[in-house]
Parts: C-alpha cells; structure tokens; sequence
C-alpha cells in the first residue's frame, strides 16, 4: 500500500460540571476525557482508523507525556513527512522508521501505534478480512471477546458492592473498581464487594491511587497488609498496587502475599513489559495496542507470556475505537481471558462518568451481549467512524484529571 495522507485531531469531551471523588487525604477531580484520532489514507483511497487516548494511570496522567496536546503536532509534523507517498510492504516497517526519531519513548510508542493500527485496518479492508484475521496464522480465532467492567471510581463501599451487584446481573465475567478512600474503607469495600457478589464473577482492584498521591499515600507497609486481606476474598487480582517501575517491589509484594498483581499499562514500549514480566512478580501483563505499539508491539508481548508465567490480558480504557481494535488483539489470541471495557455513565446507565465521546466516535453501536462483545466480520476493524466527532467534539487545553485537597 502507498500512503497518500496522515491526519490527526485532537478532541476532548468536557465534563460541566467537573467529576469529584473522595480519596484518602484529598479528592480527584475529573475535567474531560481526550482522544487523539488518526487517520491514515492511501492513493487508492482506503482509510485506516487509530484512536490515542491519555492513559488512565496516575504516573502518566501528570507527566510532560500524560497529556495528548502535542501529538497532533507529533503525527503531523514529526512522522507524517516521513511516510507520505511511501509504499508500505511491511507494517512492522513503518515501526522501525519511528523508532529512529528522536521522540520520547512515550511519543515513539503511541505513534507507532496509531500507524500499526490504522495501517492493519487499511490491509484487513483490502484484503476483505477482519484484523482479528490477519492477526492470527491458527483456526482458533473467535469473534466473541469476554467483557469484564471497570468502574468503580472511589465510591463507598455500600455503592460499590450495588455496582459490583448491577454489573453481575448484567452478564460482565467481571468486575474492576477503584480503590483509594482509605485503608479503612478499602477494606470495607472487598468484604462487601465479596459479599455482594460472592464468587460469581471475577473481580479486580485497582490500587494505583494507594502509592501515586505522593505525601498522601499509603505507607509501604499498609499496601503488603491491604494486599494481604485481599486474598480471602478470591480476588482476581490486585492492580498496581505500587510504582510499576519498581519491579523488585512488585515481586517482594508477590512472594509475601501470595495475591495474583497486574501491571503493565504505565510501560512506554512493548521490550519494557516484557522486561517487567520477567522479573517476576506481575502475574497479569497489561498491554494496550493503543499504547505498546500497536497489534505488532503487542503480539511480540504475547508470543514472550506464552513462555512465561505470566497471562497477557489487554488493557483499555477510552473510546469504543480503542476497545474494538484491542478487541481484535483478544479475539486472534487464544487463552485471553477477557478484555477491560470501561462503564461510563448515560442517561441509562450508571458508570464511572459521562463520556459521550467514547460512543459517538462510531457510528452504530456495538453489539454486547451477556458481556460478551460480538465483533463484525467486516473487512479491516469492522466499524464506521463518525466524523461529526471532529467538530462536535473541540479540544480543551489542560489535563483530564488533578487532584485537590
């Protein structure tokens, strides 16, 4: 394929007014949710789809990288030039010309992926197959991909566990919330969770909030003895529960506790999980094609858990776009076990926050049934996006997210 044009827009979906939570010692305010959506168009005129969300961990939020203003400028200044009119043979390719810029490590990974999947989308379409079908050489693809909900944003524990209840009820395998008010409450909230739902479903906990409010975090050993109480209750896993750099960490929490963790979306390339899961200590790798460098990146992570103990399980958390296209990495790889699919709230349902955004970006809705989400066998992603977004979504200066006293 011959690239004739790269786009980028940059949008954001405002919350008026801002989202506030209670956490320990202070609360989290919720300004918006940003997207970056890239489009990439060949001389014969198919066009490939890529969303870039900001990520949804705490040491990414507030650093230079965390916020996604200046990578529109990125795709159009710094890597568009470089690709326009080039005939793209391999899409691995187009990756090791990025990974020669001098981006930052964050920058080169998320560009990387937003060419991986837009360009896998343009093949699929010219090739009449979904992505899910390129992606795999075996017959043991399937177009059904399990759900597991993530929300929870910091409520109390007697509305996490009505939550945790509704989300059961609803047919998800699965249930992720977002612990932080407290040892106290955190305590609270798994018992009632538990007992809410027993062990019907899975569930998983977020801790990223118990290490990264700096002066206001948990103390080292609160988080092994909050691990620790976790175990009683069967949890699936806790999730980042400290810095995700420290790896020797990470694994000492492991040995003293015995509670699976989960990790891996704060690491900027694909080499970086891969180096993080062989320390040992993480038991559930949590690589995301919107930011390891696309399908590419992500399946060399997959292809190193096969040969480890340790169970690659896709990451998301952003629009529809991005849940299809990691859908489509879940859907080529045997042995996933489930995909995160964030619960925002409507007017219908109840969830984390409003982000219309995160449906609007395409033009039909999909089709999830019994948590289950049924992928199209259209060629390419299988969806249609809807480009009213551009202009009715307009792109807000600031963060997404800070946190106050």
């Amino acid at each position: 394929m011959q690239i004739a044009d790269i786009q980028a827009y940059n949008l954001s979906s405002p919350l008026d007014p801002p989202r506030e939570y209670q956490l320990y010692n202070g609360r989290r305010r919720i300004l918006k949710r940003d997207l970056v959506l890239v489009t990439v168009e060949t001389v014969s005129g198919e066009i490939g789809y890529a969303p870039v969300d900001a990520s949804s961990s705490v040491m990414r939020e507030f650093s230079n990288d965390g916020s996604l203003d200046k990578f529109v400028d990125v795709i159009e200044r710094a890597i568009a030039p470089s690709l326009k009119r080039e005939v793209i043979t391999s899409i691995k390719t187009v990756g090791k010309i990025i990974r020669q810029t001098r981006l930052s490590q964050q920058f080169k990974s998320r560009s990387i992926a937003a060419l991986d999947i837009a360009l896998h989308d343009i093949k699929g379409k010219q090739n009449g197959v979904p992505v899910y079908e390129l992606l795999s050489e075996k017959d043991e693809i399937t177009s059904e991909v399990p759900l597991y909900a993530s929300g929870g944003m910091y409520l109390p524990p007697v509305e996490m566990a009505a939550e945790a209840k509704s989300i059961m009820e609803a047919g998800f395998k699965g249930y992720k919330y977002h612990a932080g008010r407290g040892p106290v409450e955190d305590r609270e909230m798994i018992r009632r969770v538990h007992a809410a739902v027993g062990d019907q479903i899975d569930i998983m906990v977020d801790g990223h909030t118990w290490w990264g409010l700096e002066q206001r975090s948990y103390d080292s050993n609160t988080i092994v003895e909050l691990v620790s109480d976790h175990e009683e209750y069967g949890v699936r896993w806790v999730e980042e529960p400290i810095e995700p750099s420290d790896h020797e960490r990470y694994a000492s929490i492991a040995s003293q506790t015995g509670v699976p963790l989960a990790g891996g979306e704060s690491k900027a390339m694909p080499e970086d999980l891969i180096e993080f899961a062989s320390v040992g200590g993480v038991d559930y790798l949590q690589g995301d094609v919107r930011q390891h460098c696309g399908f590419s990146g992500c399946l060399r992570v997959i292809e190193y858990c096969r040969g480890a103990p340790v169970t690659f399980v896709p990451h998301h958390f952003g629009t529809e776009l991005g849940l299809i296209a990691n859908a489509h990495l879940a859907a080529a790889t045997p042995g996933t076990p489930f995909l995160e699919y964030p619960i925002y709230e409507d007017d219908s349902t109840s969830g984390m926050y409003p982000n219309p955004l995160a449906t609007d970006i395409l033009s039909s809705s999909l089709e999830i049934k019994n948590g289950m989400l049924v992928l199209s066998d259209k060629p390419g992603l299988g969806i249609e996006v809807n480009h009213d977004v551009i202009e009715k979504y307009p792109y807000v200066d600031g963060p997404w997210t800070e946190f106050v006293s």
